[in-house]
Order: structure tokens, then C-alpha cells, then sequence
């Protein structure tokens, strides 16, 4: 039986969990119009934020606004409309990083 703090999905959103080994799957592939869950299932608040630099930066930093800083055990699910490279990385840590790709929508 789940615990109070846990919740059973049932959905077709893919889940990157963040442990102490960092983050898993490192790269996902989605696309364009599809969300992406964040899971922090560390023992240490992690801060999701663009990683690397230029142009696409802004774009990540914009899809990625609402995730913020997650507490141990909390779940946000962020939504990706634009076609793109998305790296991100934990604020909070050194080398956490990840990638989404973001692919246009088959019709």
C-alpha cells in the first residue's frame, strides 16, 4: 500500500527523478507540447535551472519557471511547446545536469 507521501501515476508523462546520484534519465526525448515530470526523490531541496549559454537559455529558463526549487519528495511537471535543445542543470549541486530534446509533433 503507498504511503501518504506517495502517489501512484497513471499517465504517459515521462518522470526524471533526481536522487544523490543526480539526475535519471540524463536525456529525454519528447515532443513539442508535452510536459515532463520532476521528481526530487534526494535527500536535499535541488533548484532546476538552464544550464549552459546563448540564446537557448532563455528559452529553457522560460519553460523551466515553474519548477523552481523542489523539496525532498516533491513532484512538479513542467510543459515544453517549443522545439529545442533544453539542458538544465541543479543549481544546488556540481555536474548535475541533464538534457530534453524537443522534437515537432507528429501529425
Amino acid at each position: 500500500m503507498p504511503s501518504e507521501r506517495s502517489e501512484i501515476v497513471r499517465d504517459n508523462i515521462p518522470t526524471i527523478s533526481f536522487t544523490a546520484k543526480g539526475f535519471s534519465p540524463l536525456i529525454v526525448r519528447i515532443s513539442s507540447g508535452e510536459r515532463v515530470r520532476f521528481t526530487n526523490m534526494s535527500e536535499q531541496a535541488i533548484k532546476i535551472e538552464a544550464a549552459g549559454k546563448g540564446a537557448e537559455t532563455e528559452k529553457v529558463s522560460a519553460a523551466l519557471a515553474g519548477v523552481g526549487v523542489l523539496l525532498p519528495n516533491e513532484t512538479v511537471v513542467a510543459d515544453f511547446s517549443d522545439v529545442g535543445v533544453y539542458e538544465y542543470g541543479n543549481a544546488a549541486g556540481d555536474g548535475q545536469f541533464g538534457v530534453i530534446f524537443v522534437v515537432i509533433a507528429a501529425r
